[in-house]
């Protein structure tokens, strides 16, 4: 596959580095040769989008899941193998066909990311098969982060096309559930999911995903605009007698509620919702505001978030009705003991 019949596209235009603002420049001769090999692609990562773009619109498929495994016969791809692997997956050439091994033992969601990257390796054979294929065969260990960096990028596109993507996930409101739904949609992991919401600003909320280890939850990872991903973040519940988290993680019930975290050693009063995923040592929460800013020393004065004890809401029904700004809403009792009315 050749790279020389591409001169009606249409594409934003080409330089030796990247300059759109937030993105990191690019130096390696495959990511400069995979921006060569598409007229007017401003920049490497134009260069991998159009790629998936044009692979996406060959397949016909135009709602999710976009299954990246439906694209394979398209790319050359002659066989996918799940193996037992150290690695994530890989692509192997062979001749001019390629076979794509993926790692058995990882979950659905994972694997398809995983497909989808290996997919992505396939543009640079097409499109500096000189390059690729020299590197392939030299005897020396080869690996290019920004061919990686790349390869990430084609991949969310594959697997999460930037317009169905956006169109469908404006349809929700940020909150735990929503971020499932919309990951179940697409069969895309969490955190892939939440990162691709955030790199298209279509939610500006944050996520933290919590693990349960000896009573203690412990924060596994955290997204927010401007950041990203960023894993074991320095996040702590201050609070964890009456904290809506810890409600969430013992009981299963979903919570909303406001209570202090501290990141990095500052205070900040914040507004969440939780669910407990299914593994049931792991809760998801949204940031869906910051509620204000604590003194230096921290939260020490603050309220209880949670009572410790609930007064019967329900008479005996074992739900409450609430009625907020002209809406009705129906919310469990959580008093051990419920009265009844006569």
């Amino acid at each position: 596959m050749s790279g020389s019949k591409r001169e009606g596209l249409r594409a934003p235009g080409c330089s030796k580095r990247s300059t759109v603002p937030g993105k990191a420049s690019f130096s390696s001769p495959l990511a400069l040769g995979l921006c060569a090999a598409v007229p007017l692609a401003e920049d490497p990562v134009a260069a991998v989008l159009w790629h998936a773009r044009r692979l996406i619109a060959e397949s016909g498929i135009v709602e999710p899941p976009f299954r990246p495994a439906s694209f394979a016969s398209l790319r050359r791809v002659k066989k996918i193998v799940y193996k037992t692997m150290q690695v994530e997956g890989c692509l192997i050439p062979c001749d001019r066909d390629f076979i794509i091994e993926l790692r058995k033992d990882r979950p659905h969601e994972r694997i398809n990311f995983t497909c989808a990257h290996e997919l992505g390796h396939t543009f640079f054979y097409e499109s500096v098969p000189s390059i690729k294929y020299r590197t392939v065969a030299s005897s020396q260990p080869h690996h290019d982060p920004e061919e990686e960096r790349l390869c990430n990028v084609a991949a969310a596109e594959l697997l999460m096309p930037a317009d169905v993507f956006r169109k469908i996930s404006q349809d929700y409101s940020p909150s735990p559930q929503s971020l499932q739904l919309i990951a179940r949609t697409f069969e895309s992991s969490l955190t892939a999911t939440v990162v691709r919401l955030l790199n298209l600003k279509v939610w500006d909320s944050k996520f933290i995903c919590w693990q349960m280890k000896d009573d203690i939850l412990k924060a596994r990872w955290l997204t927010q605009p401007g950041t990203g991903l960023v894993y074991f973040p320095n996040l702590d519940i201050t609070s964890p007698a009456s904290s809506g988290i810890y409600h969430t993680a013992v009981t299963g019930e979903a919570t909303t509620s406001a209570e202090w975290l501290s990141l990095d050693g500052g205070y900040k009063l914040c507004q969440l919702s939780s669910v407990r995923l299914n593994d049931s040592r792991t809760v998801l929460s949204c940031i869906t505001r910051g509620v204000s800013q604590a003194p230096a020393k921290g939260p020490e004065s603050a309220p209880p978030v949670l009572p410790l004890e609930y007064g019967c809401e329900c008479d005996g029904t074992g739900w409450r009705l609430i009625r907020k700004e002209g809406q009705s809403f129906v919310t469990r009792c959580r008093a051990p003991q419920h009265r009844t009315s006569h």
